[in-house]
């Protein structure tokens, strides 16, 4: 985790020279799955142009997941908390509307998985990749809300063996709000 962060730290560092605008700051919000959550965490972000930025997060994330079984048995629902670092694209409709797209890296704090009522699945796996689209809104003033909808493309467990993958991936609805330090 070291490494990533250090990475978009020097990214943005050395991108400073070339853009019009750096940001920073933090920001909180809600996460919505199969159940409720929270995040929270800070923001860099640049202008590129008049047109586009880029953002990078650092967010402590609390979601839930549910695996649905397709033998009829009960669904099981767990919580997850990760350390997400989304870095989106962002392209500005107007000078405070944007819509964003990007990857993202979430890394697995704990998962709340109990290993006796799931057959096959031994625990969520520590690494956690998904593609991010959303809308911001960014005020003068510095605050700004956004919306963004964050699609597992990884499995979500670590089968026991090959045999017991129970598929599923996690799909995420979080709704923030910021404000910029700069």
């Amino acid at each position: 985790m070291k490494k990533t962060t250090l990475l978009v730290a020097a990214f943005f560092i050395s991108a400073s020279g070339f853009s019009q605008e750096i940001d920073f700051g933090v920001k909180a919000g809600v996460t919505l799955s199969s159940s409720v959550g929270f995040q929270a965490g800070g923001f860099a972000g640049m202008k590129l142009g008049e047109k586009t930025g880029l953002q990078a997060d650092i967010l402590y994330s609390k979601q839930g997941s549910a695996i649905a079984f397709t033998d009829g048995s009960a669904d099981e629902k767990f919580d997850l908390t990760y350390v997400n670092l989304p870095i989106v694209f962002k392209y500005y409709i107007s000078e405070s509307f944007n819509i964003q797209a990007g990857p993202q890296v979430g890394f697995k704090i704990s998962d709340g998985i109990d290993t006796s009522t799931i057959s096959g699945a031994q625990k969520a796996k520590s690494l956690e990749i998904s593609g991010v689209i959303g809308v911001g809104y960014e005020l003068p003033s510095g605050l700004r809300v956004e919306g963004r909808f964050n699609a597992g493309l990884t499995e979500l467990l670590e089968p026991i063996s090959p045999a017991a993958q129970i598929p599923g991936k996690n799909s995420v609805i979080t709704l923030t709000v910021g404000y910029s330090l700069l």
